[in-house]
């Protein structure tokens, strides 16, 4: 009894460990496809890591969570995070020597499956509560339908022992490590939306003077002599007569709608 509460320990610093590495790799790398790779890098060493510390072990054959990570990876940083880790897990799972190491790695790809398709059908479609966590991780648990790859005598005693185990920390373990990653996403978006909405003038819907001054710095600034820039100045003609005569309503709206006219000509967005 106390090894698996050493274990669970163990298990849950390990899970606050990696929800801290991606806040930081999350904060930090502005690039995508860079942080993609970064925090499936995070989440694969994590799967990794608990594979150190088995659950148990069935008739020589190891037990770990390592499919929680991996399906994370798929479900909470995406396609390329999730082919990180799995790469990852898979590796790890292969160099142990274990003989049913193929169907451990056939289990991994699906559990990285099952992340990329929760991802696909929840995530992106409204905020992700307990209960829709809880279904992430008995998603990722039906990858273990490969046990019964195994030979009859050792699938019987795995189903009947580990897998329950396995589904119970699965479901208990995306709604901790899923929480504090969705949590960090929140954090993230409403970062960015507030970025968004001190460079872009509200009526308008144009960058404003602040991030007119941010593009001018990292765009012109460092171009040579050669390579030629431009500039397109426009000017309302008798927008004054405008707001005189028929208010500053009437005004705000020919604003508001005069981009429109421009705007699809720009090359580059505006």
């Amino acid at each position: 009894m106390s090894q698996y509460i050493i274990m669970t320990v163990n298990f849950a610093g390990l899970m606050a460990l990696i929800a801290i590495a991606f806040a930081l790799v999350s904060r930090s790398v502005a690039g995508l496809f860079t942080r993609q790779i970064l925090l499936g890098l995070v989440l694969g060493l994590g799967a990794a890591f608990v594979s150190l510390q088995p659950i148990m072990h069935v008739n020589g054959l190891q037990v770990d969570p390592r499919n929680l990570f991996v399906g994370c990876a798929g479900a909470f940083a995406g396609p390329v995070a999730g082919m990180v880790s799995f790469l990852i897990a898979a590796a790890t799972r292969y160099y142990e020597g274990d003989p049913s190491a193929y169907i451990c790695i056939l289990s991994l790809f699906l559990a990285t499956c099952a992340g990329l398709a929760w991802r696909a059908l929840v995530w992106k479609h409204g905020n992700v509560g307990p209960g829709r966590l809880v279904a992430l991780g008995l998603a990722i648990s039906l990858s273990y339908v490969c046990t019964f790859l195994l030979p009859r005598d050792d699938w019987r005693m795995v189903f009947s022992s580990a897998i329950p185990f396995l589904t119970m920390t699965n479901a208990i373990g995306t709604v901790v490590l899923g929480g504090f990653l969705e949590r960090e996403r929140r954090r993230r978006l409403r970062e960015e939306n507030l970025k968004d909405q001190a460079s872009v003038d509200p009526l308008t819907g144009l960058k404003n003077r602040r991030a007119f001054e941010a593009a001018y710095n990292a765009e012109v600034l460092p171009q040579t002599a050669t390579s030629g820039v431009a500039f397109i100045l426009i000017d309302l003609d008798h927008f004054k007569r405008v707001n005189d005569t028929y208010g500053h309503a009437a005004g705000d709206r020919v604003l508001a709608g005069s981009p429109q006219g421009w705007l699809p000509a720009c090359a580059v967005p505006i």
